[in-house]
């Protein structure tokens, strides 16, 4: 398992691991881009985590925001002063979750890419194992927070009636392949 070092880009300068399968994904963004000859405008990394009794993180997407009012795991862009794509996650957590990374699982799914505008976007999640601590949002990129199941997930609505309509129908998958490779590793994931 590989520990890279703290960087300033990661929150408070903690140190996570990852499995050794994910050093293709501890590469310098602009060598990430240069290696698929700078195809993407855009790489946005997102984080699956998990509670104790096995729930899956979800927020909501501020009122005056892109997809006003939808739900996703927390992520966002990759930043050219990130020491990596895992990096990138990691900061990602911390800033839209309040949740520090402990170990990053795996990559979930194969991720997708989109056009916004003239630049095209590839997202990569991944499946994180983090430390104890209080989710908090920012304001101004997500209004709520969640725990939801699997079930909740596939009817996009929480056991309460409250509607959770995804950002996209990949979201909901993504979310769906994260909660079966959680279930693979029970056992092997601490979560929170």
């Amino acid at each position: 398992m590989a520990e890279p070092a703290p960087s300033p880009s990661t929150p408070l300068g903690y140190q996570f691991t990852f499995d050794d399968a994910l050093a293709e994904y501890a590469r310098p963004p602009t060598e990430w881009h240069q290696l698929r000859n700078n195809k993407y405008g855009g790489l946005v990394a997102g984080a699956i985590v998990f509670d104790t009794q096995g729930r899956v993180l979800i927020l909501r997407r501020a009122a005056h925001d892109y997809l006003p009012g939808l739900w996703e795991p927390p992520g966002g862009s990759v930043d050219p002063t990130d020491q990596s794509l895992l990096h990138a996650c990691v900061r990602e957590l911390w800033e839209e979750a309040g949740l520090r990374t402990r170990r990053i699982m795996c990559v979930v799914g194969q991720g997708n890419e989109w056009n916004a505008g003239s630049k095209l976007f590839h997202r990569y999640t991944l499946l994180i194992e983090a430390h104890k601590g209080e989710v908090r949002t920012d304001p101004e990129e997500h209004s709520e927070w969640k725990w939801a199941t699997r079930e909740e997930i596939i009817a996009e609505r929480m056991e309460d009636g409250t509607l959770i309509p995804m950002t996209f129908p990949i979201t909901k998958e993504t979310l769906l392949e994260g909660i079966r490779l959680y279930q693979a590793h029970q056992g092997a994931i601490a979560v929170i």
